[in-house]
Order: C-alpha cells, then sequence, then structure tokens
C-alpha cells in the first residue's frame, strides 16, 4: 500500500496485491480507520507492505 498526491494537501491511498500486483482498491486521501476498516472486511489478508507512514502503522487492526 502506498499514498500519492493528487494535487496540494489532497492525497490518495492505493492497496495491491503483491502477488500478482493488480490494484485491489483506491480511495481518496490517506486515513487509518478507512485502511482498518478494509483490513477488517478483508480477513484473508495475510501479509501488509508498507510505507513508513504512521497514518499506516496506526491503521492496522
Amino acid at each position: 500500500m502506498g499514498d500519492f498526491a493528487l494535487y496540494g494537501d489532497a492525497y490518495g491511498t492505493l492497496l495491491v496485491d503483491a502477488t500478482t500486483r493488480l490494484p485491489l482498491t483506491l480511495w481518496e486521501g490517506r486515513d487509518a480507520d478507512q485502511l482498518s476498516r478494509w483490513l477488517r472486511q478483508h480477513p484473508s489478508v495475510e501479509v501488509a507492505c508498507r510505507d513508513g507512514s504512521l497514518t499506516y502503522r496506526q491503521g492496522y487492526p
């Protein structure tokens, strides 16, 4: 998973399957609560690779 700047202070988050390299989901912003909800809704996710963002670390359930 990683974030990217859309423009100015607007960010997006992209989750990608590390095995297939296909995108899983994309959402506006970088929000720990949103990541946490997504991970709880997808309990089959066993491993998560992320950048060093504190936001994403806080989003792990």
